[in-house]
């Protein structure tokens, strides 16, 4: 934990009485020499975390190093297979070894059938390339309180042989390419702190008394999988969960009512993207959302892309906890207005309610969120105008209205107030009612990268300030009513890769400097008195002209993928 830099000198070598070597987190680089690895006193060797360490492990490692116990090799470059190769054969032959980290590395290779570590009690080759299957002979491993294969490219079952393992307190198998059914087993094995399985192919259903059996379980991922069935309601009783990750699967029934409860260490829920439903018995209320009242120390909480089809209640929501950082609830048939409620969650930093059936206004009291980053209220039904008082969060960096009904000016107080949002980083207001002129205060957005402005009502000039804005890369002013010329200011944007000023009533000539070099026709089309480079005049006039003889079907069907690469149709 220093900034050595440099690489480790041949000398240490000569340390015959060495027992203990450390040189983990510096900025060690090089080749590690072969003479450390012959130093027979080491008990203790770590050389994590230096990232540039390169090289291969003797192949005498294991006899030249007898009593070795601890060996730390992750974060760095070794390279080698697994056996074969340049990772030596015994090294899955050492009695004395309690904890062998060699993640974080460039390592190939199967990992081996037979092992001879009788007293291993950490074992991660996270982040390697390994590949073949998880050998049966793991479950010989009897010592195991945490084994990490995370990262790499295993395939085939998980052996059942690893439902012996009853010390094991973290199994951590996430990120390959495992299917079929997880062992019964596995699930009882009660000392079992964490089951990371997230992102592979795994199927079946979870075992309906696994809130019982597992009764230490503190984190359970299992998102990106094939899961199915209904979720335990035992789940509640795991009472020291803090971390349940089942996104992205296909479960399917009623989250059950009490999920929350018991719940008391929860932090982090997450079954977005499954076929989940609310309770039957409920009278059109989203009701699980009330048992998550007694979770003081809850701060994300991922429902979106399921079937609940209710409404959002009040009391659930002014008890939630004040820690909420995260809520999202997107596609997930939610009705009526936003509750004013949600106000009250000061701490929230993400608020995705986007694709639901809300409708009436924004409530200003969305306002009090200070430390809000992401709002995205995209396609519901909402009316009225952008309060005011979200544009005084200068935290948010990304605002998505589109496909609302959002009417009023982009003048007036609005117009005033977005420039304080300087920490702005995507603003999408496509598909609304909007009208009048763009601000000239929304230039104030120093750090905007992305602008959607397209299929409002919006008249006037584009501003020439715009040149200010100068990290944008995208722009979107498509089918408006927009008039005059297309500032030449706008050469000056050079990050900018993406421009529609299409369907809009422009004229004069196109500027042909800066980013504008690499703009097609598309971007232009249908602004009747719009002129433009040699490049693609002709194109545009083509375009043009046929628009005018009614031959606009012809037009959208030779141009529709720029429109629509917009976020946009063609009208």
């Amino acid at each position: 934990m220093n900034n050595l830099t440099g690489q480790i000198p041949q000398s240490f070598g000569f340390l015959t009485r060495l027992q203990v070597l450390h040189l983990s987190e510096n900025r060690l680089f090089g080749n590690v020499p072969l003479s450390i690895f012959s130093v027979s006193s080491l008990k203790d060797i770590d050389l994590s975390r230096n990232y540039e360490l390169t090289g291969s492990l003797p192949n005498e490692i294991c006899t030249n190093l007898p009593v070795l116990e601890y060996i730390s090799l992750q974060d760095n470059q070794f390279v080698g297979e697994l056996p074969k190769g340049n990772l030596p054969r015994d090294m899955w032959n050492m009695s004395k070894v309690q904890e062998l980290f060699i993640g974080w590395n460039n390592f190939t290779g199967d990992i081996p059938s037979e092992m001879n570590l009788p007293a291993i009690r950490k074992l991660s080759l996270r982040r390697n390339e390994l590949v073949g299957i998880l050998p049966p002979s793991l479950g010989n491993l009897s010592t195991l309180v945490m084994i990490d294969i995370g990262e790499n490219k295993i395939h085939g079952n998980i052996p059942p042989q690893l439902g012996h393992l009853s010390s094991l307190e973290g199994l951590y198998f996430g990120s390959n390419a495992l299917s079929g059914e997880v062992p019964v087993r596995i699930f009882n094995i009660s000392s079992l702190k964490v089951i990371a399985l997230a992102a592979n192919t795994l199927s079946g259903k979870l075992p309906s008394n696994l809130g019982y059996s597992l009764p230490n379980l503190e984190g359970l991922y299992l998102g990106i999988n094939n899961f199915s069935g209904k979720l335990p309601s035992s789940i509640s009783n795991a009472t020291k969960v803090k971390f349940l990750d089942l996104g992205r699967n296909m479960f399917s029934g009623n989250v059950p009512i009490d999920l929350g409860i018991n719940l008391r260490q929860i932090q982090s829920i997450n079954f977005q993207r499954n076929m989940l439903r609310n309770d039957p018995s409920s009278t059109g209320e989203i009701s699980f959302l009330n048992s998550f009242s007694h979770c003081k120390y809850l701060k994300f909480l991922m429902t979106g892309d399921n079937q609940f089809n209710g409404i959002l209640l009040k009391s659930s929501l002014t008890n939630m906890s004040l820690s909420l950082e995260r809520f999202i609830a997107f596609y997930c048939g939610i009705r009526g207005e936003i509750p004013v409620e949600i106000g009250n969650w000061t701490n929230m930093s993400w608020l995705t309610l986007g694709a639901n059936e809300f409708i009436g206004s924004i409530p200003q009291e969305l306002g009090n969120l200070k430390k809000l980053q992401t709002l995205r209220l995209y396609e519901n039904k909402l009316d009225g105008i952008i309060p005011e008082r979200l544009c005084e969060i200068k935290e948010l960096y990304y605002f998505d209205l589109r496909r609302n009904q959002i009417t009023g000016q982009l003048t007036g107080p609005l117009a005033l107030e977005i420039g304080n949002m300087g920490g702005l980083s995507e603003l999408y207001l496509s598909r609304n009612e909007l009208f009048g002129s763009i601000p000239s205060t929304i230039v104030q957005l120093q750090k905007l990268v992305i602008l959607a402005l397209d299929m409002n009502r919006l008249d006037g000039a584009i501003p020439k300030s715009f040149e200010k804005m100068v990290s944008l890369e995208y722009l979107d002013l498509s089918q408006n009513n927009l008039t005059d010329r297309i500032p030449e200011s706008l050469t000056k944007l050079e990050h900018l890769n993406y421009l529609n000023v299409s369907y809009n009533e422009l004229s004069g000539e196109i500027p042909d400097g800066g980013p504008f070099g690499n703009f097609t026709a598309e971007s232009f089309i249908g602004n009747a008195e719009l002129c433009g480079p040699s490049r693609f005049q002709v194109k545009v006039c083509e375009i043009q002209n046929n628009v005018r003889r009614g031959n606009r079907k012809k037009t959208v069907q030779k141009f529709v993928l720029g429109p629509v690469a917009a976020g946009g149709l063609v009208t």
